[in-house]
């Protein structure tokens, strides 16, 4: 425990000091959470972090940019721990005929309100104790090339560093352990995206040939002989778009993603082969600061696979963390935030509810600005369904949590 405060006074005295001395944006946060989101062995712990954020114009057509946070964790069953994050530091040049990033960097693509089919770049930690969905994404490092055509711009993006999804570990199991089998070192994923911004309609068109960032586990006859499960990150192509429109007082979108295994024999989850993604949503902005917001889900191709001899269990987990449980399924999202007082208080009621085996999340927020600079944010989060299922596997992750934030 008294690491852990004398972490939280460190936190505290970096935070003076970047603000003071480098004129960083700065977020100083502080938490209690009644779980660790970290599967069946989640428990009540508490957090104090750091976020630095950085834009440098050295130049008026050349940027530097950066974020990076330091996350402090109460002692607890697996003990007490800090993280560090460098989420993104690049450079980025700004010219008449073309725009050029270097560097770790967020690449978030589709129009959809959080449920996303084609945003594959991006890599994300669904073990971190955000209370923000975003907060959770971490960059890579890339190189992105856009090229004004026209009223479009076309984007070449290269993707050498490979980061994978940060999950819940797999529950020990006797006398095995997880090795990597790829990929190792530097890759090769790419994307090619045609996009059009700032009119009436906004779209795009995306390419992705790379790596899947979700985990496969598989079991062998040989790596079981050397007491070794197997993690590997298929390659994957997607093919996807995504459009955005107003209509009045409503707001339209949609996005779609066609996702194929470059190798079918990689995959080893309940459904393998094609599989379309598709997100039809409709939102509006009423009087008194409240917005609604209404998507349909439905995801479907691929062909069913039978559980193989080997460690079924694995087949599941594949199943659900990389949603291949079934071969079609559909469902429902949806967001209702308020505000009043001047956006002194907000309140936000969102969730997604697939239909058959997937389950249903529900998440709460309750948010009141003390000061311009600080708030105090209630939530919680249910998860409920089958164990088997995306959603219903998560349910030991359901709790609350109380967060009081300086800064952005």
């Amino acid at each position: 425990m008294i690491r852990w405060v004398s972490a939280g006074a460190a936190l505290a005295a970096a935070a003076v000091f970047a603000s003071a001395a480098l004129g960083a944006d700065v977020s100083l946060r502080g938490a209690g959470w009644s779980a660790s989101r970290v599967g069946p062995e989640s428990e009540a712990t508490a957090t104090a972090a750091l976020w630095l954020r950085e834009r440098l114009a050295l130049t008026p057509s050349l940027d530097l940019g950066g974020e990076a946070y330091v996350v402090a964790r109460a002692p607890g069953q697996r003990g007490d721990h800090a993280t560090f994050e460098l989420r993104e530091a690049y450079a980025a040049y700004f010219g008449e005929h073309f725009d050029l990033t270097v560097g770790r960097q967020l690449i978030v693509w589709g129009r959809a309100d959080r449920i996303k089919p084609t945003d594959l770049a991006s890599s994300r930690d669904f073990t971190s104790l955000v209370t923000e969905d975003d907060d959770q994404k971490r960059g890579v490092g890339a190189v992105k090339l856009g090229v004004p055509v026209g009223d479009v711009v076309l984007m070449a993006y290269a993707m050498p560093e490979f980061r994978a999804h940060a999950v819940a570990p797999l529950p020990p199991l006797p006398g095995l352990s997880v090795r990597r089998a790829s990929p190792h070192g530097a890759v090769a994923d790419h994307a090619v995206r045609l996009e059009r911004t700032g009119g009436r309609i906004d779209w795009s068109l995306t390419y992705f040939g790379g790596h899947d960032k979700m985990p496969m586990l598989s079991a062998t006859p040989v790596s079981l002989a050397q007491g070794v499960i197997e993690e590997r990150f298929p390659k994957l192509r997607m093919f996807g778009g995504d459009i955005a429109a107003s209509v009045g007082d409503y707001g339209l979108r949609a996005e779609l993603a066609h996702v194929v295994f470059d190798d079918l024999a990689a995959c080893a989850a309940p459904v393998c082969g094609g599989r379309t993604s598709v997100v039809v949503g409709v939102d509006r902005q009423f009087p008194d600061d409240l917005y609604v917001n209404l998507q349909a889900v439905l995801a479907a191709g691929g062909t069913e696979r039978a559980p193989p001899s080997l460690l079924p269990e694995l087949f599941v987990r594949n199943g659900v963390l990389s949603n291949r449980l079934t071969a079609s399924e559909g469902g429902l999202s949806w967001s209702v935030i308020r505000q009043w007082n001047n956006q002194t208080f907000r309140a936000e009621f969102s969730g997604v509810s697939v239909f058959g085996r997937s389950g249903t999340l529900m998440q709460a927020r309750l948010a009141y600005k003390l000061t311009d600079d600080i708030r105090l944010t209630l939530g919680g989060d249910l998860y409920r369904g089958k164990r088997a299922g995306v959603l219903g596997a998560r349910r030991d992750e359901s709790g609350v949590f109380l967060e009081i934030r300086h800064g952005y």
